[in-house]
Order: structure tokens, then sequence, then C-alpha cells
């Protein structure tokens, strides 16, 4: 009984090793996705993810996968600095996973024989986490998916909201100048200026607060010198945009406000 008891008391102290909180890095893992190829959690850091932990037909969370669809999925699919990672915990076959996929419509990478991050993580099936830029946790479900997806869009946005405020306005104050739109809000029109030290193709992309690209003003080869654009907001909805500038190795993004 006493060795029993030792094996318990080890258990627990492993588990408290792996698990991680909000804030905290949690264990990386590398699965194979439904193509055989590696999915690696730590060389994606950069991106925000959300993680979902399912069994392949458990109804719970085909149950969730609805709402996680419509929610998260569907929003955010064009976001090229979101990832949606579902994980099978069931370690089901390919097939089994691959099934799951199809009964739920999910637009995601598909993850197989993940028990071992159910484990690491200290958690179960029907499950959502979502891991900032900088690979630390920002949300850690700890129940069903379904009633959390709220949640976990909230954390979502904040995260990518806080790739496009935290880059650089300047990458190098001698190659790349980008001034603020003026007028700033902008009812009809505003005009948009900026600097380059050399000729360069110059692309300036206008982005909603999802990260979705809207319009895109500028894809041309311009001069070393000032330039001015127009832009127009034509059937933008009232809200807070993002435009960038890509001139060469340099980039630069402002904020704007349509009302």
């Amino acid at each position: 009984m006493k060795q029993i008891f030792t094996v318990i008391i080890t258990l627990g102290l492993t588990l408290g090793t792996f698990a991680q909180n909000v804030g905290e890095t949690p264990p990386d893992f590398s699965l194979n996705d439904l193509s055989e190829m590696k999915y690696i959690l730590s060389d994606n850091k950069g991106k925000v993810i959300m993680v979902f932990l399912v069994g392949y037909n458990c109804p719970y969370c085909i149950s969730s996968a609805r709402d996680v669809k419509t929610q998260i999925t569907d929003v955010y699919a064009n976001n090229d600095k979101f990832h949606a990672v579902v994980i099978d915990v069931w370690d089901g076959s390919k097939s089994s996973v691959q099934g799951f996929k199809s009964s739920t419509g999910l637009d995601a990478i598909f993850l197989q024989k993940g028990s071992g991050v159910a484990s690491s993580w200290s958690t179960t099936y029907d499950r959502l986490f979502v891991i900032g830029s900088d690979g630390k946790v920002v949300l850690k479900g700890t129940k069903n998916a379904k009633s959390q997806v709220s949640d976990a869009k909230s954390a979502i946005q904040t995260a990518l909201n806080n790739i496009v405020t935290s880059a650089p306005l300047l990458s190098d104050n001698s190659g790349l100048e980008l001034t603020q739109n003026y007028p700033n809000p902008v009812r009809d029109e505003t005009k948009i200026s900026f600097r380059i030290s050399k000729a360069s193709q110059v692309n300036l992309s206008v982005f909603d607060i999802t990260g979705r690209m809207v319009a895109a003003p500028i894809r041309d080869f311009y001069e070393s010198g000032e330039h001015d654009l127009v832009f127009r907001r034509n059937d933008l909805k009232n809200g807070v945009y993002f435009y960038r500038l890509q001139a060469g190795s340099f980039e630069a993004v402002k904020r704007m406000v349509i009302q």
C-alpha cells in the first residue's frame, strides 16, 4: 500500500511539473497531421494558435465544434497570423480523425495521436486553449469547449491585435516612413503619405480588426522619395482598421478609424 501511495505522489508531482497556466509556455509537441506532415508547436511561434482537444467520435466535441466553426474558424480562416489546430486525444486511426473533420467541417489543422498532449497539459478532451504569438497560454479551457467559445474568440482577437499594434511603425528610419492618414477618423476618403529611401516594389494593404485583408490600394513599383495616396472607404463598414506598407525589406503599420 505504501508503494502504491508513493507512485501516486510521484505521478502527481510529474503532472504538476508539466501543467501550465495562463502566462506560461505549454509543453511542446510534435504530431502528424492528416497528410503525415509534422506539426511542431514551437515552430509556429509568432502566430496565434487555438488548440481544440477532441475525441474523434465524442458527441460533446462534435456539438462544440459547430460553435467553434461559426464563431472562430470561419471568422479567422483567411488570417495568416492564426492557426486553428484540432488534436485527437483518443488516439484514433487516421480515418477516424478524418471522419471527425468531415462531420464538423472545421477549417483547421487536424493532428493525430495526441493523448500525450492531454497528459502533459493536464487536461482532457472537449477543451479549448489559445496560445499567443509569444508562445504563452492566454486562455486555458477548464470547461467544455461549447461554453468557452466566446472566451476563446475574445482571447484570439486580443492576441491578434497585440501582433498588429506591437509591429514597429518604422523598421528603419532611413528606409521607410509612413505617416498617419488624414483625416482620421475617415468619412469618405483620406490621404496616406509615405517616403522610401530607394526605388522598391511597394505594397499597401488594409486589414479589418480580425486581420482579414479588405483592400490592397497599392501594388506597384515606386521610385525613391515621398508619395501620396488618396484612399476611399467605398463600402467598408464603420470600425477600426490597420494599414500596412511594405517596401523592400521594410514594413510599417498604422491604425485608422472609419466612421
